[in-house]
């Protein structure tokens, strides 16, 4: 790729998806607060609109710990109830706030948080370009182009996007570090040690902003692991005892949050007994203790399908994930299956052309969604025509940029889409391991516990489409294949 097309298209795409990112897809102004989530993020906004000093915030609130009382819990008539709730605003609470501290006197507390989420969501674009332009980068623009767009229509990614709570960057750094940073330990350009070190520490620092979907943070760099091990032909021995090793590495990442949280427990409530007992009643609560009455019960098969396979994506997309697994599994196929040797039915089922025709099909199902829901909330028209219309240009423009034509080696791409297919379905168990380990968090969070489906698995599916469509068969051999 030319670098000036390049820096061109970046532009571009980091500008779009902003704009569908701040904007909740055009539904509300630019980096105000999103209905999505708003509770959580009171955690941290209400440290920033209190107006304390950070000597201040830290005595009445813990630092990382933030105390709400007379907030979430309510009794049986109705009033709400006397006991304070304890709940962790985190390390990035504690830096909005500090950085409040020193921008106060040039905004008011209100400017300052759309700022904070612009900048969560910009950090978030460069995560996910990270990844796609490490994975697509050698297949072209329109490649790259096109796993941005599929990322723009997996919904509850842009709503977290703006998150001050969440910081949803943070979640998917470790699994984007491991992508840029892997190779060069392949290189011998940096120690397997050093490697596992950075990953250690991307991994501590989002356990210190919330332990949820740590599971997944934890055992999301080890995709990458899983790529280039089997691009490089390395014994499977040494991949797997690299995924070993990354995942020690993230686990002491983990040990090391809890071990801080522990120490500032201490310090705020004056014994250890009482915050070693406060996480042990909440990890109880939220991997395989008892759930609440108020959650959904069952067993984890029932949890998974009520929280993560069967419900809607909210309100501008509403495709069950499972259709979205079951999609996955043809490209996957497509890419691992060795079709050239495959028997007449198999490789009729997942030929380049079937994938193709499956794609423009979801494609044209998900138009006749949006004209439906178009249909159902009219002042939605305009937001999801932008949708669709800047989405297309942001993939003609990879389209008509100057670029060097690649000199295209059928045998070579198809052996690195074989790497990514195995890569992606990797990543589906990766994904789930939250639910393995915290189910009781998914019956209670049903309704943002999907984000887990993505972490990473999401985003490696989109990297996949564009993979699969730009590793057409010559026409030699198309019968074949």
């Amino acid at each position: 790729m030319r670098a000036a097309a390049v820096r061109v298209w970046t532009a571009a795409a980091v500008l779009w998806m902003f704009a569908v990112f701040t904007t909740q897809v055009f539904s509300q102004p630019i980096a105000a607060q999103p209905f999505f989530q708003a509770d959580s993020d009171s955690l941290v906004s209400q440290k920033v609109l209190a107006g304390l000093t950070v000597g201040e915030e830290f005595q009445q609130y813990g630092g990382f710990l933030h105390y709400v009382s007379r907030y979430y819990d309510r009794i049986e008539d109705g009033s709400l109830d006397t006991l304070p709730y304890l709940s962790q605003s985190g390390l990035q609470g504690m830096i909005t706030h500090l950085f409040y501290q020193i921008a106060h006197p040039l905004m008011s507390g209100d400017t300052f948080l759309t700022v904070a989420r612009a900048v969560n969501a910009l950090m978030w674009i460069g995560v996910i370009l990270l990844v796609i332009f490490q994975v697509l980068g050698t297949r072209g623009l329109p490649a790259v182009a096109a796993a941005a767009v599929v990322i723009l229509f997996l919904r509850i990614l842009s709503e977290y996007s703006l998150s001050v709570y969440w910081v949803i960057w943070a979640h998917f750094l470790p699994f984007a570090a491991a992508f840029v940073l892997y190779p060069r330990v392949l290189k011998g350009k940096m120690s397997f040690i050093a490697f596992c070190l950075v990953i250690a520490a991307l991994v501590t620092m989002k356990a210190l902003s919330g332990y949820e979907y740590i599971t997944n943070v934890i055992a999301a760099p080890s995709v990458p692991i899983v790529f280039y091990g089997l691009r490089e032909k390395m014994p499977l021995r040494t991949v797997i005892l690299r995924i070993i090793g990354i995942g020690i590495a993230g686990s002491i990442g983990f040990a090391a949050a809890v071990g801080i949280h522990v120490v500032q427990g201490t310090l705020y409530f004056g014994s250890v007994d009482q915050i070693l007992s406060k996480i042990a009643d909440r990890a109880a609560e939220r991997t395989i203790g008892t759930r609440p009455e108020a959650c959904f019960q069952g067993n984890i098969l029932q949890i998974g399908a009520q929280s993560l396979l069967l419900p809607s994506v909210p309100y501008l997309i509403s495709s069950p994930l499972v259709i979205v697994l079951l999609v996955a599994g043809m490209f996957i196929g497509h890419a691992v299956i060795p079709l050239e040797r495959a028997p007449k039915l198999i490789r009729a089922l997942f030929s380049y052309y079937a994938v193709a025709f499956t794609l423009i099909g979801v494609g044209v199902a998900l138009v006749l969604r949006y004209a439906l829901f178009v249909i159902e909330a009219p002042y939605f028209t305009l937001a999801i025509i932008l949708l669709f219309a800047g989405s297309a240009g942001l993939i003609v423009l990879a389209f008509v940029l100057p670029r060097r034509k690649p000199i295209v080696d059928y045998t070579a791409r198809r052996s690195e889409l074989r790497t990514l297919g195995w890569a992606t379905l990797f990543s589906i168990p990766v994904s789930w391991t939250w639910l393995l380990f915290a189910s009781g968090h998914v019956a209670c969070h049903p309704t943002i516990s999907a984000i887990t489906f993505y972490m990473p698995f999401g985003v490696m599916f989109a990297v996949l489409i564009p993979a699969v469509l730009s590793t057409r068969p010559p026409q030699d051999v198309t019968s074949g294949a």
